[in-house]
């Protein structure tokens, strides 16, 4: 099985791989560069949109069996926001598997600024005075002092989204319900 993570980000391939080491799979994996249709900064449901465009257009651009879209972003729920992102998993019948990170309250002052136009990763790199932090452990990183990294968030979000394809006959009687 070929499965294409539509980035060229290592974060987000080394995340898949990880995923496919963990379930145990011996697939095929693959980044394309693939525009997520959004802004650079995405906020609410962006991200949602940004992880099914990557998805979609990787999945296409290799015909992969899978494709695999990440997008991190200012999270709405439960009258707060959140850092974290959305992945898609889509397959060439349309189907898509969907989970998010494990989601960080963000600080109010943080909030402003990505709602103002700034990118996490640019401003992390301010407030940190160091240079790509959002290619290396990213925000999460930074805040739990490396205990979760980019990486691992998102691979953990990776495995979840591919749960429907792992198990897809019990995913279809759970569906039916």
């Amino acid at each position: 099985m070929l499965i294409a993570v539509g980035s060229l980000s290592k974060v987000k391939l080394n995340a898949t791989l990880g995923a496919v080491r963990r379930l145990g799979m011996s697939w095929s994996v693959r980044s394309v560069d693939a525009m997520s249709g959004v802004g650079d900064q995405p906020l609410g449901m962006e991200s949602l949109a940004g992880a099914r465009n990557r998805a979609r257009v990787a999945l296409e651009a290799i015909r992969a069996d899978l494709g695999v879209g990440i997008e991190g972003g200012l999270l709405d729920l439960l009258g707060s926001q959140y850092l974290g992102a959305v992945c898609c998993v889509a397959d060439r019948q349309g189907r898509e598997g969907l989970s998010t990170t494990a989601l960080l309250l963000a600080p109010r002052g943080l909030v402003n600024r990505l709602r103002s136009g700034q990118e996490l990763g640019d401003v992390m790199d301010q407030v940190t005075r160091s240079r790509g932090v959002k290619h290396t452990i990213g925000a999460v990183g930074v805040l739990t002092r490396g205990r979760l990294t980019r990486t691992r968030a998102y691979e953990d979000a990776v495995l979840l989204a591919m749960s429907r394809f792992v198990r897809p006959e019990l995913f279809e009687e759970l569906q039916s319900l």
